[in-house]
């Protein structure tokens, strides 16, 4: 189980770091920087926490924030400058601090491209570090799965952790809250179950991804996984989340009472690539998951092979046609290598009710900056990642 306190910077999150001894002196500035936010006079006016790549690495953000799916980073960088600074007792020091001038400690840009350009010719910079958006790509979970989640909604009391520190950056307080922020998330640790695939292109990416639903809060997420390919197309990969046969197994016979289930099939895909005759060429396949081959009451791994789709690139409106076949000799050229831009770890949320805008988290009476804690209880329904990143009144980068 992961609750969101230990999932929040400003909460519970550092207290798992004292207990930890596979490694020496691990703190929690492993997992987390601290941004010292200066007005235009230069005066102090708070911090923020902005988080590092071990923070995104970690088996409980993987869990709770992604559901042990994949995650792609986005395009926004957090920005800061080293700053020296006068001391209380006549001394100096060097610290992290929100840039000078009119720029936002947090940007963000049109592109992936864009942003990484700007992180390679700024040492105090990093992709990602705000709420669910990593710094980098985050690698999907093969053995824990989801299984339930509590009716209540813990994203008034991440609001009212995080609200000081997101404001003091400039940001929407709204973005530090990740989907589904229920208050108490439960994991099974499973073998898993075996995916043997062929006939992907040589030397390439594929992509397996499936929709589950979480029945108690009407939200849906998407677990999503990736294998590379060998010289002659085949791969292998492990998925956690079954899609069938979830009535053979529970309580009764000693299995896990599962509340999340898959809506359909997987869908296991390759990246689209122009080949020399003017195709679009496309490998995919759609294989069902038992439960029984999760769970490892059954043995054995199951097989599948991709359909080749070539369809002719249309310019201007006019007609195509398209060819499907699983065994081609014909030589495809990847535009891409075989990557796959694909969304990794989305979320829809269908509940009818929406958070509260961040102005009424402004307003309680109990708002605490990153360092603080908060243990009150919420009934409000959840929500899903704000796409407006940065807060009124900041402009994002052109």
């Amino acid at each position: 189980m992961v609750d969101w306190q230990m999932a929040t910077p400003g909460s519970k999150f550092g207290a798992p770091t004292v207990f930890y001894d596979a490694e020496p002196n691990v703190s929690r500035s492993d997992f987390l920087r601290t941004v010292y936010q200066f007005n235009q006079e230069g005066r102090f006016s708070g911090t923020t926490s902005i988080r590092t790549d071990r923070f995104y690495n970690s088996t409980m953000t993987r869990l709770y924030y992604y559901h042990g799916s994949a995650r792609q980073p986005s395009p926004i960088v957090v920005d800061w400058e080293n700053r020296r600074v006068q001391t209380n007792d006549g001394g100096s020091t060097t610290l992290a601090a929100n840039p000078r001038g009119n720029q936002s400690t947090v940007r963000t840009f049109n592109s992936m491209r864009e942003a990484e350009a700007f992180v390679a010719n700024d040492t105090t910079a990093q992709l990602g570090g705000i709420g669910a958006y990593p710094t980098h790509r985050v690698e999907a979970l093969d053995q824990y799965r989801l299984v339930h989640v509590n009716n209540q909604s813990a994203s008034r009391s991440i609001l009212r952790t995080t609200y000081r520190g997101a404001q003091a950056a400039g940001i929407n307080p709204r973005t530090t809250v990740p989907p589904q922020p229920s208050y108490v998330k439960t994991f099974e640790r499973v073998p898993g179950a075996t995916i043997k695939g062929s006939n992907a292109p040589a030397n390439s990416t594929v992509t397996a991804q499936v929709e589950l639903t979480i029945p108690n809060k009407n939200s849906t997420f998407t677990y999503t996984q990736q294998a590379q390919t060998t010289d002659t197309g085949t791969f292998s990969m492990t998925v956690p989340y079954s899609t069938t046969e979830y009535d053979e197994y529970g309580p009764d016979n000693g299995y896990t009472d599962i509340s999340v289930h898959a809506n359909d099939s997987y869908t296991i895909s390759s990246a689209p690539s122009f080949n020399e005759s003017g195709y679009v060429v496309s490998y995919q396949a759609n294989v069902s998951v038992p439960e029984g081959l999760v769970n490892g009451d059954e043995s054995g791994a199951i097989d599948v092979e991709l359909d080749r789709n070539a369809q002719e690139l249309s310019i201007g409106g006019s007609s195509s046609s398209s060819v499907r076949d699983s065994d081609s000799s014909e030589s495809d050229t990847a535009t891409n290598n075989g990557a796959s831009e694909t969304s990794e770890s989305s979320s829809t949320d269908s509940s009818s009710d929406s958070t509260d805008s961040s102005s009424n988290a402004d307003s309680d009476s109990t708002a605490g900056d990153e360092g603080g804690s908060n243990s009150g209880s919420d009934s409000d329904s959840q929500s899903s990642l704000d796409p407006s990143i940065v807060d009124a009144g900041v402009k994002p980068v052109d």
